[in-house]
């Protein structure tokens, strides 16, 4: 096989950093033109960090929160009494918890549920983490699940579809207040009237 051009290679970072998540065309142009540019041992350090996180991070053992270790920090705190562990904030997915975590007026824990139903992409409940929030409602003595979902058609039917799944369990279900507008996204939401969809979340 003969030796790739530059053209070849520059076209090859572009290509695989379109990859990433809200990064078209142009902005891959400008980031792989930046790295090329950039430090090389800056560039290498970064390499490094990306490569050794996604080698040695995992999930949390108990809410599927990304982990070093076998817990996250925050089931680590709430195992030492410094959580709330009965109050439960159902999302889904890590990035979420930074989000709720920044507002600083949670005190509770979360379940990440790695997605939400969606069967036209072909994801049903097997491929969630449902069967793992179901086994920690039954080992708490007075539970309440918060909804955290985002509030689109998927979303919903996620909410739906868990609330028919522990009906006969003795579980205090809310959901964040109708501060948030129908259709949004968490990432979008600012920090204000996520804080009073908190506090005044909704019992179901």
């Amino acid at each position: 096989m003969g030796q790739q051009t530059n053209n070849d290679l520059i076209g090859n970072l572009i290509d695989n950093l379109c990859k990433l998540p809200s990064i078209g065309k142009k902005s891959a142009q400008r980031l792989a033109y930046f790295l090329l540019n950039h430090d090389e041992q800056k560039v290498e350090n970064l390499a490094n960090a990306i490569l050794n996180a996604r080698k040695n991070i995992k999930k949390c053992t108990i809410c599927y929160n990304y982990a070093e270790e076998e817990f996250c920090p925050i089931c680590l705190s709430a195992s030492q009494g410094l959580r709330q562990t009965e109050l439960i904030c159902v999302i889904e997915k890590p990035s979420d918890i930074l989000l709720l975590e920044k507002f600083g007026g949670y005190r509770g824990v979360y379940h990440v549920l790695g997605g939400t139903l969606s069967p036209l992409d072909g994801i049903g409940p097997a491929n969630l983490t449902i069967n793992s929030l179901i086994s920690r409602l039954h080992s708490l003595d007075s539970p309440e699940l918060v909804f955290a979902l985002n509030t689109n058609t998927d979303g919903e039917a996620t909410v739906m579809y868990l609330i028919n799944k522990i009906k006969s369990l003795p579980v205090k279900i809310s959901r964040l207040a109708r501060g948030m507008p129908i259709g949004s996204d968490l990432q979008y939401i600012d920090e204000i009237t996520m804080q009073k969809a908190l506090e005044n979340r909704v019992l179901l």
